[in-house]
């Protein structure tokens, strides 16, 4: 990798060097996965002293730092990760561009996630929510459809265009929707004939004028923020307690997708997951009716 540092890096401050990793590495990334990172470069900010020269923090300052947080009640297992995991993407990319001398975290790796199923949204609350919208807004049951179905990103359902739905084409094309998502990587998913049949209806009363599928009343794209604040308006109309953020629709997906038997690799594929890893990580205890098939075949013949 190309260094973008020629002269007087000993005197460059963490700031500053903050400052030129967000410039060259948020390129292309989603506005939620940059204030994620801008949350976590801060707080590093203030733990180490953003004033502080490169060449003067040591690899024992960063592992003292990783104690600390590890030692502390207040930090669960799944925020020390996301500390750590922009930590050393920080140090590392510092390291590659020649910002300091030597990989300061080689020696601070990411600790092991538990191992847990997502389960995402009950069938029950979905179905509530489901019924209350069919009741009310065309275009909030086919938008909550579309999360139902094809295990879509709030951002992405938020970016699906016209020109990105085939709902004139045969069987089964015409249930293809193209979606754009995390670092702008663009994918296809299904939906079934119950959401088709629902786009087709909220598009003969949509406001004109926008490219994008999902409208306010006065045409204007719905932001990710809104498609959230429509949900939670149906929760609390409803009474509903638990989980319904547009991302436990997806773990629902998941859930019921290799409960219902898929393949793992095919559920990781449809999913928008670019290896099995992270499908099976959260996902794969669903799958076991699958597991028990296989193993009935093989043990038995």
């Amino acid at each position: 990798m190309q260094s973008i540092i020629t002269t007087n890096s000993e005197k460059i401050r963490l700031q500053y060097g903050i400052t030129m990793f967000k410039r060259y590495t948020f390129q292309g990334l989603s506005p939620e996965t940059k204030r994620w990172y801008n949350c976590r470069l801060s707080l590093i900010a203030s733990a180490i002293g953003e004033t502080r020269f490169l060449c003067s923090i040591t690899e024992l300052q960063l592992i003292t730092l990783r104690e600390n947080w590890e030692s502390s009640p207040k930090i669960s297992t799944d925020t020390l990760h996301g500390y750590i995991r922009a930590l050393r993407k920080l140090f590392i990319w510092l390291y590659q561009k020649n910002f300091i001398e030597t990989n300061l975290v080689e020696n601070i790796p990411l600790p092991k996630l538990p191992k847990r199923g997502r389960k995402g949204i009950s069938d029950h609350h979905a179905e509530l929510i489901l019924a209350e919208a069919k009741q009310w807004s065309v275009r909030d049951y086919a938008m909550l459809l579309v999360f139902q179905s094809t295990s879509a990103r709030r951002g992405g359902v938020s970016d699906i265009k016209l020109s990105d739905l085939n709902l004139d084409q045969p069987e089964p094309d015409c249930r293809k929707i193209q979606v754009v998502e995390k670092g702008q990587k663009e994918r296809t998913v299904m939906m079934d004939k119950e959401t088709y049949n629902a786009l087709i209806e909220w598009l003969k009363i949509r406001p004109q004028g926008s490219e994008y599928v999902f409208v306010s009343d006065k045409g204007e794209k719905l932001k990710p923020n809104s498609i959230s604040e429509v949900i939670r308006r149906y929760k609390e109309r409803l009474g509903i307690k638990g989980p319904c953020s547009p991302h436990q629709w997806r773990h629902r997906w998941f859930r019921r997708i290799l409960s219902n038997g898929m393949p793992l690799g095919q559920a990781a594929q449809l999913g928008g997951h670019e290896t099995t890893t992270v499908t099976h990580q959260f996902y794969g205890q669903y799958a076991i009716k699958e597991l028990i098939e296989s193993y009935d075949k093989y043990f038995t013949s």
